[in-house]
């Protein structure tokens, strides 16, 4: 799998906090398959913008859980 694969990302609410969710896959530097990774960023902007263009729709409400490795 290509190692720059991601999802085209999506804004969630995490505890109160608007966060952009985008998933990558991983590869090692032969080319062979990992997994995924989740990244969290900021979304405040985002969010504001679309609020401003009456184009924000209240995303889901989800849990971020640590686990061990």
């Amino acid at each position: 799998k290509n190692p720059q694969h991601r999802t085209k990302g999506r804004i969630v609410n995490v505890q109160g906090r608007y966060l952009n969710q985008t998933f990558y896959s991983i590869s090692d530097e032969k080319g062979d398959y990992m997994g995924v990774m989740m990244i969290l960023t900021d979304a405040k902007e985002m969010v504001s913008l679309l609020k401003q263009s009456g184009n924000f729709n209240e995303p889901r409400v989800v849990r971020v859980v640590e686990r061990g490795s």
